[in-house]
This record gives C-alpha cells, sequence and structure tokens, in this order.
C-alpha cells in the first residue's frame, strides 16, 4: 500500500511542474486607474479596493464588473475621476 501513495505523490509532483501555454488560465489584473480613481473605494467586501472587479460605478448588486480592459488592461475607465 505504501507503494501506491509514492507513485501518487510523484504523479501530483510533475503535473505541478507542467508549463502552460501564454494566455492560459488566470488572466493577471491590472486595473491601472482605478487606484487613483475616486469611486475604487465601495462598501466591503466586493467594493473595497481598486484590485476588485467591482467598484462604486460597476456594483456587485448591479451585478455588473468592471471592463476588462479596464480590470486587465489598463485601459482608462469612462466614469474615471481623480481622488
Amino acid at each position: 500500500m505504501e507503494g501506491k501513495h509514492k507513485e501518487r505523490t510523484v504523479t501530483m509532483n510533475k503535473k505541478s511542474n507542467l508549463q502552460t501555454p501564454e494566455g492560459f488560465g488566470c488572466r493577471p489584473i491590472n486595473p491601472k486607474w482605478c487606484k487613483t480613481c475616486r469611486f475604487s473605494h465601495g462598501t466591503p467586501p466586493f467594493e473595497d479596493t481598486p484590485e476588485k472587479s467591482y467598484c462604486m460605478i460597476y456594483s456587485k448588486v448591479d451585478g455588473e464588473r468592471k471592463p476588462p480592459g479596464v480590470y486587465y488592461d489598463g485601459e482608462e475607465c469612462e466614469y474615471y475621476e481623480k481622488d
């Protein structure tokens, strides 16, 4: 029985070392403009930091997230106002 566990551990380690192709999996966030926007700090727990996908304009209550270009690519939001 001990042999099965060792083999399974080795298999799991091999899987964790796999290289994934570019653009596969989670995209890194880049809410560049959100960091200085007056709407970036809303109510906790969903809208309280610029790094989250919701803010005072794009709220969790409305079910609308920040646009992908703004959240992932660092584009300026149409509602941006300097804090």
